[in-house]
């Protein structure tokens, strides 16, 4: 069920994705003073970078898309290469 007039959309990020990377970034004990490499910046990956931003590390992401864009819209990420 979705509540308060959330989109279908929003209530899956926050059933499914967010709790996937919240739980990769809780087991692999990731800290403030760490830095990490997201692979993969579909809907998981994504949230593993908020996350893990969140708790202060120091993120690295990457994609087969070089600039794709969900990524574009984080604004934390430039591409390489």
């Amino acid at each position: 069920a979705v509540f308060h007039g959330e989109t279908q959309a929003i209530a899956n990020a926050l059933a499914d994705n967010l709790p996937t990377a919240y739980d990769a970034v809780l087991r692999g004990e990731v800290r403030s003073s760490d830095l990490i490499c997201v692979v993969g910046l579909g809907a998981v990956g994504l949230m593993a970078v908020m996350v893990a931003l969140d708790v202060g590390a120091t993120v690295f992401a990457v994609d087969a898309v070089a600039v794709s864009i969900s990524a574009r819209s984080f604004a934390v990420t430039r591409p390489v290469g």
